[in-house]
């Protein structure tokens, strides 16, 4: 994130306030999240797994066009891509906890 702002023109000390602000919020978002992945509850009535693809596809073509290696988020990207195929585009993030727990396609 910090070379991609660099890139970007956008001073590494001048993005560290919004990226601290958004991992402040991990906890809240491991509250919310927890009981769900326990439940076994992945229902898209919060987000879908086709909203975060979307996304992370804008973050890789964003990153390439700065002239920043998109390896971290093109993995991340597969990931996703790989979940929603598995188990639908509709399906919650909850999901991921599944696919991580299957370890990686061969």
């Amino acid at each position: 994130m910090l070379a991609l702002a660099d890139a970007n023109g956008i001073k590494p000390s001048e993005i560290t306030p919004y990226a601290a602000g958004t991992l402040g919020g991990m906890e809240q978002f491991l509250d919310f999240y927890t009981p769900r992945i326990e439940a076994g509850q992945h229902s898209g009535d919060v987000e879908r797994i086709s909203m975060a693809v979307a996304s992370l596809d804008h973050v890789v073509h964003t990153t390439r066009d700065s002239g920043v290696d998109p390896a971290l988020p093109a993995a991340v990207l597969r990931t996703f891509r790989r979940a929603a195929a598995e188990s639908g585009e509709e399906d919650s993030l909850t999901r991921l906890f599944e696919v991580f727990g299957r370890g990686a396609a061969a």
